[in-house]
């Protein structure tokens, strides 16, 4: 069932954020944010014939709107890291296509750990790598879909596979992020520990 994944996550991350975080304004955006995906997911808008999803606008507008607030070199190796995602995006969907038998795996688990694994080696910074890879992939979707719409599929923007694949990039960031605090955790207690 398409979706099934996004569900699932988003409703998990909703939990999380509105029960274990700290109240704060960050608590709110985010709580109002994920529930706004959620509740517009099987919303449809049609603008010059393409149909966009609604929580593919909440999530390219949220991304856009907090890479606001980062340094103007920040938001220039943003657009860098951006731009390589949507790229890898679009060649992916194309290589796919046009030469499906080397696709060996889920499509869904490839595209999302390469994306992943882009993003991870192209930045330190937590925000720039859940930024450039909702933002790379939005762009990459929203680019393959135009490209196919010239011979005449017509396809959602933004639609609940997409959501899966978006989903899973980001359960891998965070997961990988939660990790990696761990072991910085981890160090401090041990070097902490054998200063006593």
């Amino acid at each position: 069932m398409e979706g099934l994944f996004f569900y699932w996550v988003s409703w998990i991350g909703w939990i999380i954020v509105t029960f274990f975080m700290n109240k704060s304004s960050t608590r709110t955006i985010l709580s109002y944010g994920l529930l706004s995906c959620i509740a517009l997911s099987n919303w449809k808008i049609t603008v010059y014939s393409y149909e966009i999803s609604g929580s593919y606008i909440v999530l390219l507008c949220f991304a856009l709107g907090t890479s606001y607030y980062l340094s103007k070199l920040q938001n220039l190796y943003l657009m860098i890291m951006t731009l390589t995602v949507t790229a890898a995006f679009v060649a992916f969907h194309l290589f796919e296509m046009f030469d499906p038998i080397w696709i060996i795996a889920h499509r869904q688990w490839l595209l999302s750990g390469l994306m992943f694994i882009l993003v991870w080696l192209m930045s330190d910074m937590f925000l720039q790598r859940v930024l450039s890879l909702v933002i790379g992939m939005c762009q990459g979707e929203w680019l393959y879909t135009m490209m196919l719409y010239r011979y005449s599929y017509y396809g959602t923007i933004g639609g609940l596979k997409f959501l899966d694949l978006l989903t899973a990039g980001l359960g891998f960031l965070f997961m990988l992020s939660l990790a990696e605090w761990m072991i910085s955790s981890m160090k401090r207690y041990w070097t902490y520990s054998e200063r006593q």
